[in-house]
């Protein structure tokens, strides 16, 4: 890689054997583009804020188990 900036849609094409997923959480825990989500099936109404949606439903089923009122 060259010292040029890279496009964030294109990060994946300069990071060669690395999958889209793994290009998708760089892009969404490194590089903070709000509006990366880890599903083909992510809702449009959600952006551009799908990379927040992301991480609120990652921690919620976390959230709801340590809470003793819903064991």
């Amino acid at each position: 890689m060259t010292e040029e900036a890279i496009d964030r849609k294109d990060l994946g094409e300069h990071l060669p054997g690395v999958d889209k997923l793994v290009v998708s959480l760089i892009r969404m825990r490194v590089l903070g583009d709000p509006d990366i989500f880890l599903s083909e099936t992510a809702p449009e109404r959600w952006r551009p804020w799908r990379s927040y949606a992301q991480q609120y439903l990652w921690q919620r089923p976390r959230a709801q188990s340590e809470d003793p009122r819903h064991a």
